[in-house]
């Protein structure tokens, strides 16, 4: 063998030494970034209160398994614990509430969630409120933002009775039709309240800007001076 091959044969030696040396750091460091992200991901999942998570579940099979009711619901009640100021994104609290709902046996989901025969009668019935709640939210949401209609709180009564016309008797919500009642107006600030609505105007023509405004002054202005000196001559 000459010395060039000797050569080429140790180089060759030396970097196959090196190659498995990075393999080894790289496997070391993935290692490392697995046991942090498992520690991230534990220290990090939604822990739900065990009738939040009922009522979230139940919410999830009535809404034929639309997340946005639950997640609405989920997210109302931790602003109202003691855990209020942690804030989780709405991707994970999805996942807490698919994750729970995956969990329950689906023969005792089905029974919690028969009227005739709940053995959790009141978290189905928070369940049939807040469903009926949200769909009223959607219609309000619905009409402000698409077709540009703000609502009366008498229309929006109307709208809720219609809602709840559809849940079954046993759980059906109670409801008013006066908005000029005290019970009817009371209801309506509240569910205003819970669901960040308030009362508005949506605006009627394009916003002018100051100059415009101030185009528009000036032009009135010298009308009205134009009229006053031709009604004095007469």
């Amino acid at each position: 063998m000459s010395d060039e091959e000797g050569e080429l044969r140790r180089k060759i030696a030396k970097l196959d030494v090196g190659i498995a040396d990075t393999n080894r750091n790289i496997k070391r460091a993935a290692a490392q970034l697995w046991k942090q992200g498992k520690k991230v991901h534990l220290q990090e999942q939604v822990s739900l209160h065990p009738f939040c998570k009922l009522v979230a579940c139940i919410l999830y099979t009535v809404s034929a398994y639309n997340a946005a009711p639950a997640l609405a619901y989920v997210s109302h009640f931790l602003n109202q614990s003691s855990d209020k100021d942690r804030r989780w994104p709405d991707d994970q609290l999805i996942e807490a509430i698919e994750n729970a709902w995956l969990g329950m046996d689906v023969d005792s989901l089905a029974n919690i969630c028969d009227p005739k025969c709940s053995p959790q009668m009141k978290a189905l019935m928070i369940a049939w409120k807040w469903y009926t709640e949200w769909q009223l939210i959607t219609w309000l949401s619905e009409k402000n933002y698409v077709q540009g209609v703000a609502p009366t709180t008498q229309l929006v009564l109307e709208q809720n009775a219609r809602h709840i016309s559809a849940v079954p008797d046993d759980v059906r919500p109670r409801y008013f039709l006066d908005a000029h009642s005290i019970s009817g107006r009371s209801w309506a600030s509240r569910w205003r309240h819970r669901w960040n609505a308030h009362h508005g105007r949506l605006p009627i023509q394009e916003p002018i800007d100051l100059q415009n405004k101030r185009d528009k002054a000036t032009s009135h202005l010298f009308t009205w001076k134009y009229l006053a000196v031709h009604i004095h001559r007469f």
